[in-house]
């Protein structure tokens, strides 16, 4: 299976389980970084009051070389972090070596034939309100 044929089944399967009831899904969700444009590869948000309208992050990996390229550089995902009260990176099984190879500030899930898979939690993040260009992101996929 080609990568771009599983980061489809990974995102199928978030979609399915992060997308429903009072939760929003979103995938390739454009971040309003100033000039610097970058897309989270989804978010999803649960809209009820009881949840306490949180938020994940979800950065999609299919590949042992692009997760290690992409663990190389913090900052790519510190945007991510900053919008969401949760940050997991989901892959196909045994993409990390070992649970301690996910950063502290991450958590990861595993999707094998279909079934999303918490490996590690996330820790939970307490952040300020979105900008208003993340609100418009938004806002403009819902159109």
């Amino acid at each position: 299976m080609s990568d771009s044929q599983t980061t489809r089944l990974i995102i199928d399967a978030l979609a399915y389980t992060y997308g429903r009831g009072n939760c929003l899904f979103f995938e390739e969700l454009l971040v309003s970084a100033g000039q610097v444009e970058q897309r989270l590869d989804a978010w999803s948000i649960d809209l009820s009051p009881e949840a306490m309208y949180m938020s994940i992050a979800f950065e999609v990996k299919a590949s042992r070389s692009d997760l290690l390229a992409e663990l190389k550089v913090p900052t790519k995902r510190l945007q991510g972090i900053q919008l969401c009260n949760q940050f997991y990176y989901v892959t196909p099984p045994e993409l990390f070596k070992s649970v301690d190879e996910v950063p502290g500030e991450c958590g990861w899930m595993v999707v094998e034939n279909g079934i999303i898979s918490i490996i590690k939690s996330a820790p939970y993040f307490t952040n300020p309100p979105p900008t208003w260009g993340f609100v418009a992101s938004l806002l403009k996929r819902l159109r």
